[in-house]
């Protein structure tokens, strides 16, 4: 399977003497508005939205308004990785089969297998907003809106 051309970040392409104002693009300036947990998620949801917002999404400025819906839906698939994952422990990730031979095979559990699924989502997701190394160089420097300082309303 083929994956395409490598993602030149704007930055490279600027340095480099590559970069084409027609395919640059606008960027949308995230709002000044904190992001609130959507009432549709449960309780543990919101607590994981809450803390994406406060800690992990809000220092580099994506933890607005703006970004509501995908942040909702990390914290809804987190929250159903935590459930899957207290299931797993109990259970265990694989099960015993009897074959029609009268042999045994071991199996993947169903909840392993939408374990495995829910963490390719969730790392898919995480990586949208730049959240590992490699993809904060795809993403680039988050812009944050300028506030006015407290000094220049005296001085302008």
């Amino acid at each position: 399977m083929t994956q395409g051309r490598k993602v030149v970040s704007m930055v490279e392409k600027k340095a480099r003497g590559t970069a084409r104002k027609s395919r640059e693009r606008e960027v949308p300036e995230p709002s000044e508005k904190n992001a609130i947990p959507p009432s549709k998620l449960n309780k543990r949801a919101k607590q994981i939205f809450n803390h994406l917002v406060k800690r992990r999404f809000g220092p580099r400025g994506l933890g607005s308004a703006t970004y509501t819906e995908q942040i909702a839906r990390i914290a809804t698939c987190e929250e159903k990785l935590e459930k899957l994952n207290e299931t797993l422990e109990i259970k265990g990730m694989t099960y015993w089969v009897i074959t029609k031979d009268g042999g045994k095979m071991i199996k993947q559990r169903p909840e392993f297998v939408m374990w495995k699924d829910l963490t390719r989502i969730v790392n898919s997701l995480y990586s949208d907003f730049g959240a590992t190394p490699a993809a904060a160089q795809k993403v680039g420097p988050v812009k944050k809106p300028n506030k006015p300082k407290p000094k220049d309303r005296f001085f302008s």
